[in-house]
């Protein structure tokens, strides 16, 4: 259980995906309750909107200022995607405070603890970061940087199924590169412990702009998603009560797939629900509103 305020940063592919704003807004909720602080965001993919979106939501929960790092080319939206939509309603800048890896070493090198870093995206930020040299901001590159600086990482990405999973699938060589680095504890939320665990109807009442990414999101259908993300930000704040977990050792093949084996010395740990998925649901919605 959740023994004290975590300092975290979170890196996402928002704009995609509603189940991306369905975290933030239970991120944010967490940080009203008093169990984390929000210090960066960063975008995977910078899609159009996505800047805006994440300062529209952390504004609706009194969060605003939280600096919104992104790469500088900007993706169109897929089909459904929701943060053209929301920058065009709410209005938020969609110019980010700077580059992501910038303003990752710039916020790493400025703590004096170490910090949990959640990614819910593809790992291109964090395997840049990993790769990246020394700056204006800290001496040490970036592998040095994230063992001093980096308590943990919690990453929503992989699957035991045979199957590629997006946020892998998205950057292979950035999910080689991120699991090839030994030095840090990667708790990983695999696609199937999250599939099947809707969750988002409870934001879309009242103006909240996460609910109206789900909104949008889902047009007609239900107006629910399944939980990746929010559960992967949830485990990563709160603890793992409802989950069970392994020791494995990770490798992630040049078409995507992850092989979990077993490893009593591994630096990763995998995650499994301990029961069934409706009390995951009940754990996610206790702070989502």
């Amino acid at each position: 259980m959740f023994t004290g305020k975590k300092k975290i940063i979170l890196d996402t592919d928002i704009g995609g995906d509603c189940d991306d704003a369905i975290a933030l807004a239970l991120i944010n909720n967490l940080i009203n309750a008093e169990k984390c602080s929000l210090l960066l965001v960063t975008l995977a993919i910078n899609f159009d909107g996505g800047c805006s979106t994440v300062r529209a939501i952390n504004e609706y929960y009194n969060n605003g200022g939280v600096p919104v790092g992104a790469g500088g080319n900007v993706r169109g939206c897929k089909k459904r995607a929701y943060s053209e939509h929301i920058k065009k309603r709410y209005g938020f800048s969609d110019i980010p405070d700077g580059e992501s890896v910038k303003l990752l070493r710039k916020t790493l090198s400025g703590l004096k603890e170490k910090v949990t870093v959640i990614t819910i995206g593809p790992l291109t930020n964090l395997a840049a970061l990993l790769n990246s040299g020394a700056d204006e901001f800290s001496s040490l590159d970036g592998e040095s940087l994230v063992k001093e600086r980096v308590k943990e990482f919690f990453v929503m990405g992989g699957s035991e199924l045979d199957m590629a999973e997006y946020n892998i699938e998205e950057d292979i060589s950035a999910a080689q590169r991120f699991f090839g680095y030994k030095e840090a504890p990667v708790h990983i939320f695999p696609w199937e412990l999250g599939e099947g665990v809707l969750t988002g109807e409870t934001l879309v009442y009242g103006d909240n702009p996460a609910g109206e990414c789900v909104n949008f999101w889902c047009g007609g259908r239900s107006k629910n998603r399944d939980g990746w993300d929010p559960v992967t930000c949830a485990g990563a704040i709160l603890g793992d009560e409802p989950f069970e977990k392994e020791r494995v050792s990770v490798t992630v093949t040049d078409s995507g797939k992850t092989i979990f084996d077993k490893d009593e010395n591994g630096n990763c740990f995998l995650y499994k629900s301990k029961g069934d998925k409706r009390l995951l649901k009940e754990y996610l919605e206790r702070y989502l509103k």
